[in-house]
Protein backbone atom coordinates (compact mmCIF):
# COMPACT_ATOMS: atom_id res chain seq x y z
CA UNK A 1 0.00 0.00 0.00
CA UNK A 2 1.28 3.53 -1.03
CA UNK A 3 2.31 5.35 1.92
CA UNK A 4 0.02 8.57 2.50
CA UNK A 5 1.79 11.90 1.85
CA UNK A 6 2.04 13.93 4.75
CA UNK A 7 0.23 17.62 4.67
CA UNK A 8 2.16 20.64 5.27
CA UNK A 9 -0.28 23.21 6.80
CA UNK A 10 -0.52 27.09 6.10
CA UNK A 11 -2.32 29.49 7.84
CA UNK A 12 -1.99 32.73 6.65
CA UNK A 13 -5.24 33.67 8.82
CA UNK A 14 -4.51 35.13 12.20
CA UNK A 15 -0.67 34.46 12.94
CA UNK A 16 1.20 33.17 9.88
CA UNK A 17 2.14 29.82 10.32
CA UNK A 18 3.48 26.70 8.69
CA UNK A 19 3.06 22.92 10.06
CA UNK A 20 4.65 19.49 9.37
CA UNK A 21 4.09 16.65 11.35
CA UNK A 22 7.88 16.99 12.66
CA UNK A 23 7.49 20.79 13.50
CA UNK A 24 6.25 24.69 13.33
CA UNK A 25 7.63 27.62 12.20
CA UNK A 26 5.69 30.84 12.44
CA UNK A 27 6.97 34.40 11.72
CA UNK A 28 9.15 35.23 15.04
CA UNK A 29 10.61 32.08 14.34
CA UNK A 30 11.15 32.57 10.49
CA UNK A 31 12.71 36.02 11.47
CA UNK A 32 14.03 37.55 8.11
CA UNK A 33 11.31 39.61 6.60
CA UNK A 34 12.56 38.15 3.04
CA UNK A 35 12.14 34.39 3.99
CA UNK A 36 8.70 34.34 5.05
CA UNK A 37 7.72 36.48 2.04
CA UNK A 38 9.64 34.05 -0.27
CA UNK A 39 8.30 31.29 1.71
CA UNK A 40 4.61 32.52 1.19
CA UNK A 41 4.94 33.43 -2.08
CA UNK A 42 5.95 29.89 -3.20
CA UNK A 43 2.85 28.56 -1.19
CA UNK A 44 0.50 30.66 -3.30
CA UNK A 45 2.17 29.68 -6.69
CA UNK A 46 3.20 26.33 -5.72
CA UNK A 47 1.30 24.96 -9.11
CA UNK A 48 4.14 26.11 -11.10
CA UNK A 49 8.12 26.93 -11.07
CA UNK A 50 8.89 30.38 -11.34
CA UNK A 51 11.84 31.86 -12.54
CA UNK A 52 14.73 33.56 -10.77
CA UNK A 53 13.80 36.95 -12.89
CA UNK A 54 9.87 36.82 -11.34
CA UNK A 55 11.44 36.44 -8.10
CA UNK A 56 13.85 38.83 -8.31
CA UNK A 57 11.21 41.29 -9.20
CA UNK A 58 8.91 40.39 -6.12
CA UNK A 59 11.62 40.38 -3.46
CA UNK A 60 13.31 43.86 -4.65
CA UNK A 61 11.94 45.41 -7.57
CA UNK A 62 13.79 47.05 -10.31
CA UNK A 63 17.63 48.00 -8.97
CA UNK A 64 17.04 46.59 -5.38
CA UNK A 65 19.84 44.29 -5.23
CA UNK A 66 23.01 44.64 -7.97
CA UNK A 67 23.06 40.87 -7.77
CA UNK A 68 19.74 40.00 -7.75
CA UNK A 69 20.11 35.92 -8.64
CA UNK A 70 23.13 35.57 -6.58
CA UNK A 71 20.82 37.35 -3.58
CA UNK A 72 18.13 34.90 -4.59
CA UNK A 73 20.55 32.05 -4.99
CA UNK A 74 21.02 32.63 -1.40
CA UNK A 75 18.03 33.12 0.02
CA UNK A 76 16.76 30.24 -1.12
CA UNK A 77 19.37 28.29 0.67
CA UNK A 78 18.34 29.92 3.78
CA UNK A 79 14.86 29.18 3.01
CA UNK A 80 15.66 25.83 3.09
CA UNK A 81 18.07 25.85 5.90
CA UNK A 82 14.84 27.29 7.88
CA UNK A 83 12.32 24.76 6.21
CA UNK A 84 14.62 21.87 8.13
CA UNK A 85 12.50 22.73 11.33
CA UNK A 86 9.67 20.77 9.60
CA UNK A 87 11.87 17.95 8.57
CA UNK A 88 14.14 16.18 6.06
CA UNK A 89 12.26 16.58 2.89
CA UNK A 90 12.97 19.17 0.03
CA UNK A 91 10.32 21.79 0.25
CA UNK A 92 11.62 23.90 -2.27
CA UNK A 93 13.07 22.49 -5.75
CA UNK A 94 14.64 24.44 -8.44
CA UNK A 95 15.14 23.51 -12.05
CA UNK A 96 16.67 25.84 -14.87
CA UNK A 97 17.14 28.51 -12.91
CA UNK A 98 13.73 28.74 -11.65
CA UNK A 99 12.01 27.62 -7.78
CA UNK A 100 9.08 26.49 -6.50
CA UNK A 101 7.63 24.43 -3.82
CA UNK A 102 8.08 20.49 -4.20
CA UNK A 103 4.87 19.56 -5.97
CA UNK A 104 5.30 15.77 -3.99
CA UNK A 105 4.41 17.73 -0.78
CA UNK A 106 0.63 18.18 -0.33
CA UNK A 107 -0.28 21.69 0.91
CA UNK A 108 -3.26 22.63 3.19
CA UNK A 109 -3.51 26.15 3.20
CA UNK A 110 -6.73 28.08 5.04
CA UNK A 111 -7.24 30.86 2.24
CA UNK A 112 -7.92 28.85 -0.31
CA UNK A 113 -10.17 26.44 2.16
CA UNK A 114 -12.06 29.30 3.14
CA UNK A 115 -12.73 30.77 -0.60
CA UNK A 116 -13.61 26.78 -1.55
CA UNK A 117 -16.24 26.84 1.47
CA UNK A 118 -17.77 30.23 0.50
CA UNK A 119 -18.26 29.06 -3.13
CA UNK A 120 -19.85 25.30 -2.07
CA UNK A 121 -22.90 27.77 -0.33
CA UNK A 122 -23.98 28.62 -4.07
CA UNK A 123 -24.32 25.26 -5.08
CA UNK A 124 -26.73 24.55 -2.17
CA UNK A 125 -30.62 25.66 -3.02
CA UNK A 126 -31.75 28.37 -1.44
CA UNK A 127 -35.24 26.68 -0.03
CA UNK A 128 -32.82 23.98 2.15
CA UNK A 129 -32.22 26.77 4.61
CA UNK A 130 -30.92 24.85 7.22
CA UNK A 131 -28.22 23.57 4.98
CA UNK A 132 -27.17 26.59 3.77
CA UNK A 133 -26.68 27.90 7.31
CA UNK A 134 -24.28 25.07 8.51
CA UNK A 135 -21.85 25.78 5.05
CA UNK A 136 -21.95 29.47 6.10
CA UNK A 137 -21.07 28.91 9.39
CA UNK A 138 -18.61 26.04 8.61
CA UNK A 139 -17.25 28.77 6.14
CA UNK A 140 -16.67 31.80 8.36
CA UNK A 141 -15.64 29.69 10.96
CA UNK A 142 -12.05 29.35 9.25
CA UNK A 143 -11.59 32.94 8.66
CA UNK A 144 -9.39 35.23 10.79
CA UNK A 145 -8.10 39.01 10.22
CA UNK A 146 -4.43 38.33 9.05
CA UNK A 147 -2.00 39.83 11.77
CA UNK A 148 0.72 39.31 9.89
CA UNK A 149 2.34 42.53 9.18
CA UNK A 150 5.18 41.57 6.81
CA UNK A 151 2.89 39.82 4.41
CA UNK A 152 -0.01 42.98 5.13
CA UNK A 153 2.62 45.88 4.49
CA UNK A 154 3.37 44.11 0.61
CA UNK A 155 0.91 44.74 -2.07
CA UNK A 156 0.97 40.82 -3.60
CA UNK A 157 -0.30 39.36 0.01
CA UNK A 158 -2.67 42.71 0.84
CA UNK A 159 -4.99 42.51 -2.38
CA UNK A 160 -5.54 38.41 -1.36
CA UNK A 161 -6.04 39.29 2.02
CA UNK A 162 -8.70 42.50 1.02
CA UNK A 163 -10.20 40.23 -0.95
CA UNK A 164 -10.85 37.45 1.52
CA UNK A 165 -12.20 39.64 4.05
CA UNK A 166 -14.64 41.38 1.52
CA UNK A 167 -15.50 37.31 0.99
CA UNK A 168 -16.10 37.38 5.11
CA UNK A 169 -18.09 40.40 5.30
CA UNK A 170 -20.31 39.49 2.38
CA UNK A 171 -21.22 36.06 3.63
CA UNK A 172 -21.37 37.33 7.07
CA UNK A 173 -23.91 39.52 5.95
CA UNK A 174 -25.60 36.50 3.88
CA UNK A 175 -25.66 34.78 6.97
CA UNK A 176 -27.59 37.37 8.76
CA UNK A 177 -30.47 37.33 6.29
CA UNK A 178 -31.13 33.76 6.47
CA UNK A 179 -30.42 34.47 10.63
CA UNK A 180 -33.23 36.84 10.60
CA UNK A 181 -35.95 34.68 8.34
CA UNK A 182 -35.48 31.73 10.87
CA UNK A 183 -35.48 34.03 13.60
CA UNK A 184 -32.39 33.45 15.22
CA UNK A 185 -31.43 36.93 16.59
CA UNK A 186 -28.82 35.48 19.61
CA UNK A 187 -26.63 34.30 16.66
CA UNK A 188 -26.76 37.43 14.34
CA UNK A 189 -25.46 38.58 17.87
CA UNK A 190 -22.65 36.41 17.93
CA UNK A 191 -21.50 36.56 14.57
CA UNK A 192 -22.07 40.15 14.40
CA UNK A 193 -20.14 40.84 17.35
CA UNK A 194 -17.05 39.18 15.88
CA UNK A 195 -17.23 40.94 12.24
CA UNK A 196 -17.04 44.04 13.87
CA UNK A 197 -13.67 43.37 15.77
CA UNK A 198 -12.63 42.70 12.00
CA UNK A 199 -13.97 45.62 10.49
CA UNK A 200 -15.18 48.01 12.98
CA UNK A 201 -16.56 50.71 10.63
CA UNK A 202 -19.15 48.03 8.39
CA UNK A 203 -22.64 49.61 8.71
CA UNK A 204 -24.02 46.32 7.66
CA UNK A 205 -22.43 44.40 11.00
CA UNK A 206 -23.47 47.75 13.32
CA UNK A 207 -27.19 47.36 11.21
CA UNK A 208 -27.63 43.64 11.89
CA UNK A 209 -26.50 43.83 16.12
CA UNK A 210 -28.87 47.05 16.29
CA UNK A 211 -31.44 44.93 14.70
CA UNK A 212 -30.70 41.61 17.29
CA UNK A 213 -30.56 44.10 20.19
CA UNK A 214 -34.03 45.21 19.29
CA UNK A 215 -35.73 41.87 18.62
CA UNK A 216 -34.25 40.18 21.69
CA UNK A 217 -35.65 43.50 23.51
CA UNK A 218 -32.40 44.60 24.70
CA UNK A 219 -33.29 48.27 22.93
Amino acid sequence: MEEKKKIVKVCFFGDFSIKSERGMLDEQTIHSRKILKLLSYFVMNRERMISGEELGEFLWGNGGSANPLGALKNLVYRLRMTLRELGTEEYIVSSAGAYGWNPNIPVSCDMEEFGQAGEKIRSIPEELVEERITAYEEALFIYRKPLTAVLSADSFFSVRFTFYHSFFMKLTGELCVLYDQTGDYKKIHQICAYGITCDEVNEDMHYWLIRSWIKMGDM
